[in-house]
């Protein structure tokens, strides 16, 4: 990450849009010279300093170049101006913040053990170390690969045998291996527990490890499956949901349908019935007035008064 304060470069920006000639060389001196200036990428792409090659004083340019993104060995290396002891300390700074060389530039050096035991650690294992002639490991790069070797064994399957781990990492002790687990458990390189009864390992989930070159390919095409399925299963979601949809808008149109046909017969029920109640009733007042014309009318004899004597037997 580059640090720079806000601003500070804008007024000497503004001042190479007008400079020329010796004033874009003195602008270069004063910027380079500037404590809290770092980066000059702006200035290198401003139209008048770009001219200053043209104009034949390659040397301020290529002096700009290396405060931009050399170091001081390479100035040192280079026939340029001698610099003020305040561009002196500035390069120094400037070389401090420099990143180093790529490490694949170490193949080149001759020193290839070097970068193959990098290799080892960045994506191999300890059975690969071991398997290859390499110069030997310190008591904490051992211990450092065997952990990194639980963690590509976890990735691969999530019950680890003792056995599987006691002949991967070269290790006879059942104590020390768990000692070596429980270490990449507390430091958060896997998470699982100990199954002591079943001697094994119960992974839950594992960091994963840096990823080789030839092995991008394999997992672009992991990857570009997974997606794939993903697709697939996104379609058949989505002819599900149609599918449930065109049933759920026919049930609703069938229960509408039967909803409709119940009141209908409701209504016919209702109709019948009051109509049977109208006849009900004609046909009982027709019979009561026919059942009082049948009938005679009886008229009311007073009754014979007896005397006394009567009665006397």
């Amino acid at each position: 990450m580059v640090i720079e304060k806000a601003g500070v470069l804008e007024p000497f920006l503004l001042l190479a849009k007008t400079a020329r000639g010796s004033a874009i060389t003195e602008l270069i001196r004063q910027v380079t010279e500037a404590p809290n200036i770092f980066v000059f990428g702006e200035l290198l792409d401003s139209p008048n300093v770009k001219e200053i090659e043209s104009s034949g004083n390659v040397a301020a340019l290529d002096t700009l170049k290396i405060f931009a993104y050399g170091t001081y060995k390479q100035y040192k290396e280079m026939k340029l101006p001698e610099l003020s002891p305040p561009q002196t300390k500035k390069l120094r700074q400037l070389t401090i913040a420099t990143p180093r060389p790529n490490v694949n530039e170490i193949e080149s050096s001759g020193n290839v053990a070097a970068l193959d035991t990098l290799k080892i650690f960045a994506y191999g294992t300890y059975k690969q170390y071991k398997e290859m002639k390499l110069p030997e490991l310190s008591p904490p790069q051992t211990k450092k690969l065997r952990q990194l070797t639980i963690a590509t064994i976890a990735s691969q399957q999530k019950s680890i045998p003792y056995d599987v781990l006691k002949r991967e990492l070269d290790i006879s002790s059942i104590r020390e291996l768990e000692g070596l687990i429980i270490d990449c458990i507390y430091s958060g390189l896997i998470e699982g527990r100990l199954d002591q009864k079943h001697n094994r390992v119960e992974v839950d989930c594992v960091v994963g490890r840096d990823v080789s070159l030839p092995a991008v390919d394999a997992v672009i095409d992991k990857l570009s499956s997974w997606c794939n399925n993903c697709e697939n299963v996104m379609k058949n979601i989505e002819t599900e949901a149609i599918r449930a949809n065109t049933e759920k808008e026919s049930f609703q149109t069938h229960r509408s349908s039967i909803e409709n046909e119940i009141n209908s017969i409701r209504k016919t029920v209702k109709t019948g019935s009051a109509e049977r109640e109208d006849v009900l009733m004609e046909e009982g007042i027709r019979d009561a007035g026919d059942k009082a014309r049948r009938v005679p009318h009886q008229r009311k004899t007073p009754r014979r008064l007896l005397s006394k004597d009567t009665h006397k037997d």
